[in-house]
């Protein structure tokens, strides 16, 4: 699959002591195949936000549950092998029944 990050980010995600909130959903994405373009489409926010998120830019509190909510559901996945994704339309299918499930939970909590 393809990588959307560079070679640079590459690096600064695995950097040793690296461990702020967006660094970890990044390394999670790259493990798990699942392009930034894809999680902005889950967390409802623009891909150049997730990728600020990546390089270890503020995360809003509003987003901060979501994301650790996201890493855990993607390692859980990972750890299943229903990940890593084999290409962009498997990246972008597993995220889209992601957004789905996520939007079916909120309806059925506020009804």
């Amino acid at each position: 699959m393809a990588r959307n990050l560079s070679e640079e980010l590459m690096r600064d995600l695995y950097a040793e002591g690296n461990d702020n909130l967006g660094a970890r959903l990044g390394r999670a994405c790259v493990d798990a195949h699942i392009c930034a373009s894809h999680v902005a489409l889950i967390m409802d926010v623009s891909r150049m936000t997730v990728h600020s998120w990546f390089r270890g830019n503020n995360v809003r509190l509003r987003y901060r549950e979501a994301i650790e909510a996201l890493i855990v559901t993607i390692k859980r996945d990972t750890e299943a092998r229903v990940l890593p994704a084999h290409n962009l339309a498997t990246s972008r299918e597993y995220v889209t029944k992601l957004h789905a499930d996520k939007h079916s939970d909120v309806t059925q909590t506020t009804l």
